[in-house]
């Protein structure tokens, strides 16, 4: 088969624009929404804040939705949140964005970061200052989410804050 090369161009050129027009509008139908919100979750354990506070992690700029804060020199002792899904339609993924500010407490620490998707552990990392780390899970069949981190040593400091830069339900509508 011979096309013409004007004529294939202007089709394929029209054919990209039908599918960027799709594709865009696909991605509008999903609904994204922040999970984390006092009507969806409860504090289990530990000192967690809500204040929006902008910060660096791996010399990016993010503002944290909110902080898992670690007192003096407690280990082992966990902070968690764990979050309903209840009052979403149709949910399909969540999106968890964390991570250590950049520049925090120097020495020998880790805060150990778990994610439980109706009580069973589905990741586990381990995170240390200036790293940040994003995680997606499909949530189909879901109902409830945990957030939990644990400051696993510390040699002369307090652990660093914890901070939750994204957490988003996407649904289908």
């Amino acid at each position: 088969m011979y096309f013409k090369p004007k004529t294939f161009i202007i089709a394929l050129l029209s054919l990209t624009s039908y599918c960027n027009t799709v594709y865009a509008d696909s991605i509008e139908s999903l609904n994204k929404t922040t999970l984390i919100s006092s009507e969806n979750c409860v504090d289990n354990s530990g000192d967690i804040r809500s204040e929006r506070e902008d910060i660096t992690i791996g010399r990016e700029f993010f503002t944290s939705l909110i902080n898992f804060r670690f007192n003096n020199f407690e280990t082992e002792n966990p902070i968690s949140i764990t979050c309903s899904l209840n009052n979403f339609s149709n949910p399909e993924t969540f999106k968890l964005l964390f991570g250590i500010q950049d520049y925090t407490i120097q020495g020998k620490h880790e805060v150990i970061v778990n994610v439980y998707l109706d009580g069973k552990k589905a990741a586990s990392n381990a995170m240390i200052s200036g790293v940040g780390k994003t995680l997606l899970f499909d949530i189909n069949n879901i109902e409830n989410i945990g957030i939990e981190a644990i400051c696993t040593y510390i040699e002369t400091a307090r652990c660093p804050d914890l901070h939750i830069v994204e957490a988003s339900v996407t649904s289908n509508p």
